[in-house]
């Protein structure tokens, strides 16, 4: 990812925290008393998304993460040193898949050999224009099958490519 500090998109910071939970367990056996010491860590940041000074959206990052050691074994502060620094690399993992997500896989059923007019057909056909990055053209095709078939799939997929088309729209 490139950070231009003049582009007009900006990511603001609005809160974040951390917390550590310390626990101290002790089993008593033949031998006396063993303790283990458990960090449970969280963390937590607000980041506000804006363009020419208007938030546009926020985004809520989290992470967790636990560290467990003995207590005689286990130097307790460098304990928590670790665990704050993955908390910190988990967090921002999870705000840079907001950010930057993934391309995600998605399954089309189609039937190449459906009679022409049928809806069946009109949504191959919406599906292949979809495929090529016509969305309006897709769009269209699955409207005419959603009406000439009231099936729940036709309009699951008309609301998808709404979805779709309105995220790839500008905002300005």
């Amino acid at each position: 990812m490139t950070v231009d500090p003049l582009a007009p998109v900006r990511l603001e910071v609005v809160e974040c925290g951390l917390s550590l939970m310390p626990v101290i367990d002790v089993e008593m056996n033949d031998q006396g008393d063993l303790r283990r010491v458990t960090i449970d860590g969280r963390a937590h940041a607000l980041v506000a998304v804006t363009t020419n000074g208007n938030v546009q959206a926020h985004l809520i990052g989290s992470g967790k993460h636990m560290s467990r050691g003995n207590w005689g074994d286990t130097n307790v502060p460098a304990m928590g040193t670790s665990l704050e620094r993955e908390l910190h690399r988990r967090l921002v993992d999870d705000l840079t898949s907001q950010i930057d997500p993934m391309p995600r896989l998605v399954a089309r059923r189609i039937h190449p050999n459906a009679e022409d007019g049928t809806a069946r057909a009109l949504h191959a056909q919406a599906v292949f224009a979809e495929q090529e990055g016509q969305l309006l053209r897709a769009r269209s095709l699955a409207q005419r099958a959603r009406v000439l078939d009231p099936h729940p799939r036709y309009l699951n997929y008309l609301q998808e490519l709404d979805r779709v088309i309105a995220s790839a729209e500008p905002t300005d």
